[in-house]
């Protein structure tokens, strides 16, 4: 099958990704198969060796064909030459890292940072020779000092977990490509529905899987979209380290990013309803999205994202006040309590005792996260019933 026929959807859309089709003879799969094996035999060793060189079909840890579909959907949606699917989001951050820095390089970093990323920069990678210094990315002349002569990477995300703070990507794709540096953007709080960070400047995009091009809650996978040279050695260090996504994975991967366009399109409707009640409810300190006016990069947010679309991510603040927090969550109705986002259903997190409880007191306080601090990652229900379930809980939690 050619590129054309597997490509018959607009840019904007993933839902009628073909993939490799098998051909019954009288007729074609409408669904994509799953390759459920482990390994896979041949009439000889001429077959086998011809094999490696074309597809790598030989062992499921180093290539399947559920791998080759998911990671050309991928590709595709970040515009990237492209891309590589492997077994977390995480996996994804940590192989992306090693494959452009090595011992004795030095990162510049966002400040504001999802918590285990953060960890890995500060506590992991510091035992293997690399240094990193976090800066805010809004600040251009800090970015500009913060560069050494052994400064090889900058690191970002588009929208920071948990507060909403952008990144103007091409502005820092300028700096770090002045500096001959690459530039790694974590796109998994926006998606590649609201921005594409490759066509900006940045070098390298990751997806954490699990969260909006999967968006059903069902499968944990990351992706990694650059270009050719790139994937070429992210490829080989996933293989090496054994960073595989199963075939069943990549495949309810595939079949929940057929719906990617039509999710995103009511999410990102929904939250913008949502944080305009939340900024009107009097007793919510503050509200962060990119779509208020009071939000300090609106204006950057219209520049730089699709039209009408912010992100499905909000965060608000009620008191300091842990108890207060806790009665908010356990007067939920509809909306469920949970550590991860981007799926069909709302949720809501408690990031300083969850994805930024590894962060000292000093830290979290510098960051603006407090015990009072609500992340929503805004699903697909009726946005009506989901600001009356969360101002309910609100006002219940008093």
């Amino acid at each position: 099958m050619s590129s054309k026929d597997k490509f018959i959807f607009s840019d904007e859309s993933a839902n009628l990704y073909l993939g490799d089709s098998v051909d019954l003879g009288y007729s074609t799969t409408e669904s994509f198969p799953i390759y459920q094996t482990s390994s896979y035999t041949f009439p000889d060793l001429k077959t086998s060796l011809e094999a490696r060189k074309i597809k790598g079909y030989v062992y499921g840890r180093t290539n399947h064909p559920n791998y080759t579909s998911l990671s050309e959907l991928v590709a595709h949606m970040e515009k990237g030459e492209a891309a590589w699917v492997v077994s977390s989001g995480m996996f994804a951050i940590f192989i992306s890292l090693i494959t452009l820095v090595k011992a004795g390089d030095h990162i510049v970093c966002s400040a504001n940072l999802y918590g285990e990323t953060h960890e890995i920069l500060k506590n992991l990678l510091t035992q293997y020779g690399l240094e990193t210094t976090f800066v805010d990315f809004n600040d251009k002349t800090a970015v500009e000092r913060a560069i050494q002569p052994n400064t090889k990477l900058f690191y970002g995300e588009v929208i920071a977990n948990p507060l909403t703070i952008l990144m103007d990507v091409a502005m820092i794709a300028d700096i770090a490509h002045k500096a001959d540096c690459k530039l790694i953007i974590d796109n998994t709080f926006s998606s590649p529905y609201v921005i594409k960070p490759l066509t900006l400047g940045a070098d390298l995009v990751i997806n954490s899987l699990t969260k909006y091009i999967n968006g059903h809650f069902d499968v944990i996978g990351g992706a990694i979209a650059a270009s050719e040279e790139i994937i070429d050695r992210v490829r080989f260090l996933s293989k090496i380290f054994g960073g595989c996504l199963a075939p069943f994975a990549c495949w309810l991967a595939l079949r929940g990013a057929r719906t990617f366009d039509l999710r995103l399109e009511k999410q990102n409707k929904n939250a913008i309803k949502l944080a305009k009640a939340l900024e009107q409810n009097p007793l919510v300190a503050k509200v962060l999205h990119p779509s208020l006016a009071s939000h300090p990069q609106h204006e950057l947010a219209k520049r730089i994202f699709r039209k009408d679309a912010y992100g499905a991510m909000l965060s608000f603040n009620l008191e300091d006040d842990l108890e207060q927090a806790d009665k908010f969550i356990k007067s939920l109705k509809m909306v469920g309590f949970a550590s991860t986002l981007g799926g069909f259903r709302t949720t809501v997190a408690h990031p300083y005792s969850s994805s930024h409880k590894e962060l000292s007191a000093e830290e979290k306080a510098k960051t603006g996260i407090h015990n009072g601090t609500i992340r929503v990652s805004v699903g697909m229900e009726n946005a009506a019933d989901i600001i009356r379930d969360i101002s309910d809980a609100i006002k219940a939690s008093k």
